[in-house]
């Protein structure tokens, strides 16, 4: 994971996803590409794993993967 920064704490799913959802960059994402998408596509032990991506093509077309700490909030993003 690339880049990293500080969140509130997370405690749920839901939480993260929302975090992911106001991350400028993903604001910015999510009203320039119309069948865009954010979701939480699986847990690890101390993380929620969030894809923020497209349908295009009959394909997903990923716009970036990002880490959120169940408990720190911390947030860490796959692609810089």
């Amino acid at each position: 994971m690339a880049e990293t920064s500080q969140a509130p704490e997370t405690s749920s799913p839901v939480q993260a996803t929302g975090t992911v959802k106001s991350l400028p960059e993903v604001k910015n994402y999510l009203q320039n590409t119309p069948n865009s998408q954010v979701r939480l596509d699986h847990e690890e032990s101390q993380n929620y794993v969030i894809q923020v991506y497209e349908i295009k093509n009959g394909h997903t077309a990923t716009f970036n993967w990002y880490k959120i700490n169940k408990i720190t909030g911390k947030v860490e993003k796959e692609f810089n």
